[in-house]
């Protein structure tokens, strides 16, 4: 009996073997999922590339390093980004108000010989950097046009002198910008004039050229206090903020300011987009009992009136 037992032994366990598939009591190199029980409903996913499912993900460049026409977004923050240096570093904020995240920044000069400007957008918290920056590097315009559409509201711009060749970072600080009120239509065929106080600007045919370059606009400016504004001429008595920010005249806008300023021997000067910083117009001449400087600014921008 022991004989015929042994042989009954070799028979159930060849019988176990081939039912397993003889690789050793499993699926070599694929794993099976069962489907409402039913084993024979299998799927083998040792043949689908990992990535299939979960696809490698490239981090985006947050560094701020200096990188031509890169437009990446820094990452959120709740802190001010790291800089190394040379660089530039700073928030956009609203004037008595929180950040403005999504603002622009182009930081520009002529960098190895080429006219350069680098972009960024500044994080949610309107923190921004640019990093490890080459040589010649002289204006950073901030620009809150896009951001301002996102949340409901116009904000006013900067083109700002900028020198990031020390070794260390150079923190802008706040950036601060004034909102705009909604202001007068202004049909660019037919020019027009816009009061602002006691400052009038009269566009001639042909202007102002809107940033979106349709026919027509609203052109809007507010007084600010020269305190009040991040960054105004040495001697500035008045200083306007404009708006829509980068529309340009090409003949240039005619500025009076009413005698009611008290003025004596007014100078007028303007925020330049090209070169960051006031560009002196010169000396306004008398109108009147008050100031003109005729065709005198090509860009809506800041107006400074100096004595």
């Amino acid at each position: 009996m022991r004989p015929i037992r042994t042989l009954m032994a070799l028979i159930v366990f060849a019988l176990v073997v081939a039912a397993c598939g003889g690789d050793g009591g499993g699926n070599a190199g694929k794993d099976t999922i069962a489907v409402d029980g039913d084993a024979n409903d299998t799927a083998s996913i040792d043949t689908v590339p990992s990535d299939t499912f979960f696809p490698e993900t490239v981090a985006p460049d947050i560094s701020g390093t200096d990188t031509p026409l890169d437009d990446s977004p820094t990452a959120d923050t709740v802190e001010p980004p790291i800089c190394e240096g040379p660089g530039i570093m700073g928030q956009v904020v609203q004037v008595g108000g929180g950040p403005i995240g999504g603002a622009k920044l182009f930081l520009c000069g002529v960098v190895n010989g080429s006219e350069t400007c680098n972009p960024r957008t500044a994080d949610d918290q309107g923190y921004f950097s640019f990093q490890n920056l080459e040589a010649g590097y002289t204006h950073l315009e901030v620009n809150a046009t896009l951001a301002g559409v996102q949340m409901g509201k116009m904000f006013v711009g900067w083109s700002l002198v900028v020198d990031p060749s020390d070794p260390d970072c150079l923190d802008m600080g706040e950036i601060a910008l004034q909102e705009m009120p909604e202001g007068d239509d202004v049909v660019t065929a037919n020019g027009g004039t816009v009061q602002i106080g006691p400052v009038t600007l009269e566009f001639p045919a042909g202007c102002p050229v809107f940033p979106d370059y349709s026919d027509q606009g609203k052109v809007s400016g507010i007084l600010v206090e020269t305190a009040d504004a991040y960054w105004a001429p040495e001697g500035a008595v008045l200083a306007l903020a404009l708006h829509p920010f980068k529309a340009h005249c090409d003949p240039g806008v005619t500025v009076r300011v009413d005698g009611t300023t008290g003025l004596a021997a007014p100078k007028l000067m303007y925020n330049d987009l090209i070169h960051g910083g006031a560009h002196d117009a010169g000396m306004m001449i008398v109108d009147g009992d008050g100031w003109i400087a005729e065709a005198a600014v090509p860009d809506l921008t800041w107006i400074w009136i100096v004595e």
